[in-house]
């Protein structure tokens, strides 16, 4: 771990941008990575998201992980922002969860997905809702921060010293 001081702070937020995707795999990265450099860009807000389409999810990393040094090597002051949003969609049931999770949060390691009914409201207080079996995670729920959890180490390992978690109720 690393601590900045305010004025550090202030000044990537001063040379802040979001471009949101840049290490999902849309558009050209090289472009972008020369657009970063070239504009001086320091905090690189939303670099990678996921809007539901959690089945890909692992292979989001897997690219992650690759383009990330690209990055590294065009600027090494550069600081990546990862998303975790308000939305779980049906394919969290391809996700398997790891036995680190589980062990975070003292619970028994067992061989399993994640549960998408698990990370929700409760039925009657389901208000919010996207189409194709997309879903408001509650945080209150365990699978939920199961979930979180996996996602935010995850990011972090892979490099992202931020995260953006959206609307989190």
């Amino acid at each position: 771990h690393r601590m900045i001081s305010r004025q550090v702070l202030d000044n990537y937020l001063s040379r802040s941008i979001s471009i949101e995707g840049l290490l999902n795999g849309k558009g050209d990265l090289t472009d972008s990575i020369r657009m970063l450099r070239d504009t001086g860009a320091k905090y690189i807000g939303r670099s990678i998201c996921l809007w539901g389409g959690e089945a890909n999810l692992l292979q989001n990393f897997e690219r992650a992980s690759q383009q990330i040094p690209r990055v590294r090597a065009a600027d090494p002051e550069m600081l990546l922002e990862a998303c975790i949003f308000e939305i779980v969609t049906t394919d969290v049931e391809k996700v398997p969860v790891p036995d680190w999770a589980f062990t975070a949060l003292g619970l028994p390691v067992e061989k399993r997905n994640f549960s998408y009914e698990a990370i929700l409201y409760p039925p009657a207080q389901r208000t919010r809702s996207w189409p194709g079996g997309g879903g408001v995670p509650d945080v209150s729920q365990q699978e939920t921060q199961l979930w979180f959890y996996f996602l935010a180490k995850s990011y972090i390992d892979l490099g992202f010293e931020g995260i953006h978690w959206g609307q989190m109720e």
